[in-house]
């Protein structure tokens, strides 16, 4: 597996998210959360394409979930991307 993607991306994330999150009382802010929300999108993307473990794939889901994103929009956005077999995996780690 590759180290970068299994850990270095989780903590560059979080950076981004963290410096992004500082920025609430700037009138950019929905900008802002957007960009983070693109960013864990292209994360799960990312961690789908290198074949990261369930565990990882499911936090990156839980979050997204967290941040008001449907699972439909996230499948579609899967499949999209990568197409349907990256999507079924998508879908039973969401327990659908």
């Amino acid at each position: 597996m590759d180290e970068y993607v299994s850990n270095s991306s989780a903590q560059f994330i979080y950076k981004i998210g963290k410096e992004k999150k500082m920025q609430d009382d700037n009138p950019d802010e929905t900008i802002a959360k957007t960009l983070w929300s693109e960013t864990l999108i292209d994360a799960l993307i990312l961690g789908l394409q290198k074949k990261v473990p369930d565990a990882k794939i499911k936090e990156l889901i839980k979050e997204l979930q967290d941040k008001g994103y449907q699972s439909t929009y996230i499948i579609n956005k899967v499949t999209k991307e990568m197409g349907a077999p990256a999507a079924m995996r998508v879908k039973h780690l969401m327990g659908r």
